[in-house]
């Protein structure tokens, strides 16, 4: 591209080069969703969703809707968290820049530049749009000052800047336990700043939560300087502008039932436990080897662990926070479906749709120790759930 550029005469400087970047990043992601969003979903769904959402989003300034009067302030602050813990600075490379642009250091220079400043205008434009869904509830219903709902979006944004950053650094490091460790305590710290900054708002301090934001969007600076000066994160530059030029593609394909999805490798490695490969259980019979199986993956798979600790703290959560009966058992029953689910999934994974274990998916060993695993999985749900009831009802 900057090739022909320079071939028709024309001065290339960096602007020019990242808008005509982003201009067919652009087009490739409009292509992308036009693929399934043609004009009949556009005209018979988008638009009409556009409308309605709009005529709603004008009731709530008028009237406040019944249904937030039983959710309590502190879960409608905490909601917003979950928008801070996606996207990344982006720096518009591609793969083919190691080779051409390694000649052009100000022009590659000047490209990162603009795309961490294009990441940073377009987070702020999304956090107003995010801030103005906020604001008939916590003007009108909730009662917050304007000045102390200003702050906390400030304090939104750049919470989301620091933990994008931080995301960025990460990016480059390789899959391993260390890595989701620093994840999960890049995680923990940012809900210890959220809850700081509850007690900041509601002791009236929001002059201190906005230097404390400021002190965040300045680390978010420091992190990415090193992102666009530093030599030695091409590669992790390369692997976020991956991620995100597929996220809507990925996102197609894993709503896409009938789309043949490629499987995802990793990087072999030695599991901390069962190293040897040996024997849980004394017995050797079918049901126990498929319970061998399930016990040894859910243990060195994180990704399957974590997708039930997930759910588990989901229902902890809700049981914790939501106030009405009925919003607690609603929160249940959609846990429980995940639960479900989850079995399910792992069982699709390891045997049902695997190439050699899908031909035991009908043994009647395999369908026992599926229902053996989904209700061990039910253990911890009950146990939770009854005692958010008996507390709901005075028992103890």
């Amino acid at each position: 591209m900057i090739a022909s550029l320079m071939k028709r005469g024309k001065a290339v400087n960096s602007f020019r080069f990242f808008s005509r970047r982003y201009r067919d990043g652009f087009q490739f992601q409009y292509k992308a969703f036009k693929s399934v969003a043609d004009w009949t979903v556009m005209l018979y769904l988008i638009i009409p969703s556009l409308v309605i959402g709009t005529m709603i989003y004008r009731s709530w300034w008028i009237d406040i809707p019944d249904w937030v009067e039983q959710i309590p302030f502190e879960l409608f602050y905490l909601i917003p968290f979950l928008y801070i813990l996606t996207g990344y600075f982006r720096t518009c490379l591609l793969e083919a820049d190691q080779v051409f642009l390694v000649k052009h250091q100000k022009l590659i220079l000047g490209l990162k530049k603009w795309g961490i400043f294009s990441s940073y205008a377009g987070t702020f434009l999304l956090t107003a749009a995010v801030g103005g869904l906020l604001a008939p509830f916590w003007l009108n219903h909730y009662t917050i000052s304007f000045f102390s709902f200003m702050v906390y979006i400030v304090f939104l944004l750049s919470s989301k800047w620091s933990h994008m950053a931080v995301k960025g650094v990460l990016a480059g490091r390789k899959k391993d336990w260390k890595r989701t460790g620093l994840f999960l305590l890049a995680i923990v710290v940012q809900l210890q700043l959220w809850g700081t900054a509850y007690r900041l708002i509601a002791a009236g301090f929001d002059v201190i939560l906005l230097l404390v934001s400021v002190g965040l969007a300045v680390l978010s600076l420091v992190l990415n300087r090193k992102r666009i000066f530093s030599k030695n994160t091409m590669k992790r530059n390369l692997h976020i502008e991956g991620i995100l030029k597929v996220k809507w593609i990925s996102l197609i394909f894993l709503f896409s039932q009938d789309v043949e999805k490629q499987p995802v490798s990793s990087e072999r490695s030695k599991p901390w436990l069962f190293r040897k490969s040996q024997r849980i259980f004394k017995r050797q019979t079918p049901t126990f080897g498929y319970l061998e199986l399930f016990t040894k993956v859910l243990i060195r798979n994180f990704t399957y662990s974590a997708t039930y600790t997930q759910s588990i703290g989901v229902l902890s959560f809700s049981q914790i926070v939501l106030p009405a009966l009925w919003l607690k058992l609603g929160a249940a029953a959609l846990v429980a479906l995940s639960i479900f689910a989850w079995n399910e999934w792992i069982w699709e994974k390891l045997v049902t749709k695997h190439p050699i274990g899908s031909k035991y998916s009908e043994k009647a060993e395999f369908i026992k120790v599926q229902s053996i695993t989904r209700a061990l999985a039910f253990i911890p749900y009950f146990a939770i759930l009854a005692i958010s009831m008996l507390h709901y009802f005075g028992v103890f």
